[in-house]
């Protein structure tokens, strides 16, 4: 069942030209973690616990953003794409994405929303869309821990080690459990991006 209407009505404000229902049905359609697509799932829908909605429900809470220091209220434009903490991770995903496609690429608010190529299965797609899913978790995660642990993680070191986890699992799958190396170089291997095979080794480009 889609979502109700107004619930992306809300996000043309910002981006138009979304087919939105086939968004909103493929939000779990990828190989992602669960974790990655429950953020994802959350900003489609905007129902993060964002800094401005506490503080409009209890006005003792700071509506300013965690990561920056620029008193800018924590929206989820702002959190996600505009705030400068983040600036450095969105110009890591940028650079991944753009060597994995083999062409510029220009990382906007829409592809932080609704991911890119929506309606494409091929590999590349599918990893790029990961990225952009890990980019997320690594910022929610990371405003988290300074929010309420009062302590700073550089977010795309942050982002790094979720993908070297997800490789080292991927890599023993593959290897170890079904004896196909040749799919996993096929599928995280592409152009030697986040990883490459040395024999039957794995050596992380990260």
């Amino acid at each position: 069942m889609d979502p109700p209407v107004f619930r992306y009505k809300r996000w043309d404000r910002t981006i138009a030209s979304i087919a939105w229902p086939r968004v909103w049905r493929q939000c779990y359609d990828n190989f992602s973690e669960n974790r990655l697509c429950d953020v994802h799932w959350r900003v489609l829908h905007r129902s993060l616990p964002l800094a401005t909605v506490l503080h409009k429900h209890n006005g003792s809470s700071s509506p300013y953003c965690s990561l920056c220091p620029d008193n800018q209220h924590e929206t989820l434009e702002h959190l996600f794409f505009q705030c400068t903490a983040v600036q450095p991770l969105l110009r890591q995903t940028a650079n991944w994405i753009t060597r994995l496609k083999g062409s510029p690429f220009t990382l906007d608010i829409r592809y932080m929303i609704t991911n890119i190529d929506y309606q494409k299965k091929d590999f590349v797609t599918l990893l790029c869309n990961y990225i952009i899913n890990v980019t997320r978790c690594a910022i929610w995660t990371c405003r988290n821990i300074r929010r309420f642990e009062l302590r700073s993680v550089n977010l795309q070191t942050f982002a790094r080690l979720i993908v070297k986890e997800r490789l080292n699992v991927e890599y023993f799958t593959h290897l170890h459990l079904q004896n196909n190396l040749p799919r996993f170089a096929g599928t995280w291997v592409l152009n030697d991006v986040l990883c490459t095979l040395d024999g039957t080794k794995l050596i992380q480009l990260l």
